[in-house]
């Protein structure tokens, strides 16, 4: 019996202080709306006043202290921090900020809710709806009922009169303060109790590995698209997400490998890098990505008649998708590039899939020299190589035209080594 207990409590103090090697440490704790109170639970709830570490604002006047006595309800639910909006509805609202928080780092928030509904019967007995939102949108619960949410799993919102509703989520805290906002739909928005607890990552400290592959595409005046190689997780946890940078300051925090960068000015070079970061607490972070990428936004002359975008730029290469004449107004179909003039280089490279090796394998037609004097006498130039005609109105492909040439030299090797033979033979006749 007593082994059993003690493995019990050893289960529930591993399951209190440990998830998945993470520790959760009690930050705050408010009764709102009133001082310093012992709840039902034993745990202390200490006053609603502001400080450096948690203040209260408010967008209204109005505000108001709510105290109320219900033998179903104990502390802290005999007290409530309370908008009155004095019959106007609307977009009035109020705040508590929880300042001086660990950048980067994960933290549990739980809100307590109660509703002082004492039987009355009237057109407002379930009329209490709020919206709450919880780090900057990270959480937003939408005309929020406590009746609904504390009569589940009824469906009756009566059943949630004199009861609790507690809404629990973990929140990334990114510059050191969290900001839980209530504003009022219909009727006054309300809260009771707060906590808030910092969770340790119980010994992950290994960053996700660097993001790599990374591109830009469809760069415009004031937008280009970013993706990227997805990281990877080795010191027990996830991926979380990716923080995009512009000449090392960020500008973006996504969850996906790809993103939209807007509101860029046009004809602007940019430096863009990537870091992964994981859901420990603190959070890991792993190195920018390597090379950065480059590129300059078009300006808005570099268009179409219609606005669309022609050159694009990524580290100091202009790119362009379409044909490109120059010297002239048309580009033959088939081409990129058309020029109407000289071109000066010092070195020109071809890619061939094909080379003439293939002359010296066994098995090739090498066509005789009779064959050959046959078909200059009847067309006027080599097998295989085009006529003058030809070229003046078709022009050649340096590729093609060399891979010609040079069949042509090693059939001639092979007609001279033959001659050679026959010239050996014959000397050894005499």
């Amino acid at each position: 019996m007593k082994a059993s207990l003690f493995t019990t409590l050893l289960i529930l103090i591993l399951s209190l202080t440990c998830s998945y090697g993470q520790q959760e440490t009690l930050i705050k704790r408010i009764n709102c709306g009133g001082n310093q109170v012992t709840g039902a639970d034993g745990l202390v709830y200490d006053a609603d006043t502001s400080n450096s570490d948690v203040s209260f604002s408010s967008f209204s006047s109005s505000l108001t202290h709510l105290s109320y006595v219900s033998p179903e309800l104990s502390e802290p639910y005999l007290k409530s921090r309370l908008l009155n909006r004095n019959g106007n509805h609307g977009e009035i609202d109020f705040n508590y900020t929880f300042n001086n928080l660990s950048d980067m780092h994960q933290y549990r928030i739980i809100l307590h809710f109660a509703e002082p509904y004492h039987g009355v019967i009237n057109t407002n007995w379930n009329t209490r709806i709020f919206d709450i939102d919880i780090n900057n949108g990270q959480y937003v619960f939408d005309d929020y009922n406590i009746m609904t949410e504390a009569a589940l799993p009824s469906t009756n919102p009566m059943d949630g009169a004199k009861k609790v509703a507690k809404i629990n989520r973990v929140v990334n805290i990114s510059g050191g303060s969290l900001v839980i906002k209530f504003t009022n739909q219909d009727n006054d928005a309300l809260v009771n109790a707060i906590e808030l607890f910092r969770i340790e990552n119980g010994g992950d400290n290994q960053a996700p590995t660097i993001p790599t592959n990374l591109v830009v595409t469809n760069i415009t005046e004031n937008s280009a698209d970013i993706a990227w190689s997805a990281s990877s997780d080795n010191g027990g946890g996830n991926v979380a997400g990716y923080k995009v940078y512009n000449n090392g300051i960020e500008i973006k925090d996504v969850i996906t490998t790809t993103t939209t960068i807007a509101g860029l000015n046009e004809q602007t070079q940019y430096n863009i890098s990537v870091a992964a970061y994981d859901n420990a607490s603190p959070v890991n972070i792993s190195s920018v990505s390597a090379p950065t990428i480059n590129f300059t936004t078009l300006s808005s002359g570099g268009s179409t008649s219609n606005g669309s975008s022609i050159w694009s730029e990524v580290n100091t290469t202009a790119s362009y998708s379409g044909e490109v004449a120059i010297g002239r107004a048309t580009v033959p179909n088939g081409y990129k590039l058309a020029i109407e003039g000289h071109v000066r280089a010092r070195e020109v490279r071809v890619d061939q899939e094909t080379w003439p090796d293939y002359v010296f394998k066994e098995g090739y037609d090498l066509p005789t020299l009779e064959e050959i004097q046959e078909h200059i006498d009847e067309k006027g130039h080599l097998p295989n190589i085009p006529s003058a005609n030809e070229v003046m109105a078709n022009g050649i492909e340096l590729g093609e035209m060399n891979r010609l040439l040079l069949e042509k030299i090693e059939e001639l090797t092979l007609h001279v080594l033959q001659l050679k033979n026959e010239i050996e033979y014959l000397k050894s006749k005499q």
